[in-house]
């Protein structure tokens, strides 16, 4: 009796989820699967393309940054020649200025997080402001910087921290940067005294500190030298070319959707037009019963 059991045991197909669709639902289906392949394989050839942004990024402003500093003088014969924007753009150059600070109308960019070379325990868990100082140029008579002396933590808010000055004015090189990207969803100002920003608006930020120079476009830079003892916090060179999302990581991403594209078009094809597997019937086919079957 089990031999008999068994043979009719074999010769049951396939269940019925199994059974490749046919005609409009087996197009439709697939169609819908190689839509979702498609997607995913233009998420992998946007990271790849993402990834040759940023190394062309990276490689021009460290082409930038190596280049030896310009004065302010060229940097304001630029900009009057309205240069930013195109090849000839000189943000991230060094830049040399020579000036008087007013200390009165300082302001602070903030909560941010330290530069990466501060560590955790000096910066405390507070968070922190970058430091911004208007400064008068002393080769002009009306020109006006805005100056990010560096980062300082929220404890030393409202402390002095002044540069060395040579004999009534004060020498920095840096980088010259432009306005920041801020969120639709905040303001730029962080309350109404002027003192406090959430963003670097150098045209906002130069009215409320009463130097704006109308029809000229105010010039932000962020200090390099001389380096301070502690405080103020410089940034780097480096940290104009690092992001949080490096090359590498693009080129990580790219694959992932890149497989993943693969794979669900391997399914796909497997599930719709490859033909249905062999029934275990068609390899081992049932014998009929016989009388010696029956005696044994």
């Amino acid at each position: 009796w089990w031999s008999m059991w068994l043979r009719r045991l074999s010769s049951k197909r396939l269940p019925r989820e199994n059974v490749r669709p046919k005609g409009l639902k087996k197009h439709l289906g697939a169609g819908v699967f190689f839509s979702l392949a498609g997607f995913t394989g233009m998420l992998g050839y946007w990271q790849v393309q993402r990834k040759g942004w940023k190394e062309e990024l990276i490689s021009n402003r460290r082409k930038k940054l190596s280049m030896e500093p310009i004065s302010i003088e060229d940097v304001l014969q630029s900009r009057n020649e309205k240069s930013f924007g195109n090849e000839n753009d000189i943000e991230f150059r060094q830049i040399s200025v020579e000036g008087i600070l007013n200390y009165e109308k300082e302001m602070y960019v903030g909560p941010r997080s330290p530069p990466d070379h501060v560590g955790q325990k000096e910066a405390g868990d507070r968070g922190g402001y970058y430091l911004i100082t208007p400064m008068h140029i002393s080769s002009t008579n009306s020109e006006i910087i805005l100056v990010n002396r560096g980062w300082i933590p929220a404890r030393q808010k409202g402390k002095s921290c002044s540069e060395p000055v040579t004999g009534k004015t004060t020498i920095l090189t840096g980088v010259l940067r432009k306005a920041e990207k801020k969120s639709a969803f905040l303001p730029t100002q962080g309350d109404a005294s002027g003192k406090n920003w959430l963003y670097v608006d150098p045209e906002a930020m130069a009215k409320s500190a009463d130097c704006f120079v109308d029809g000229k476009e105010t010039l932000v830079l962020d200090v390099l030298s001389p380096a301070t003892a502690r405080w103020p916090a410089r940034k780097q060179s480096k940290d104009y070319v690092t992001f949080h999302t490096t090359p590498q990581m693009h080129t990580v991403y790219s694959a992932t959707w890149f497989l993943l594209a693969g794979a669900i078009m391997g399914l796909t094809m497997k599930r719709f037009y490859f033909p249905a597997g062999l029934t275990i019937s068609a390899v081992n086919p049932p014998r009929k019963s016989n009388l010696n079957d029956r005696e044994r």
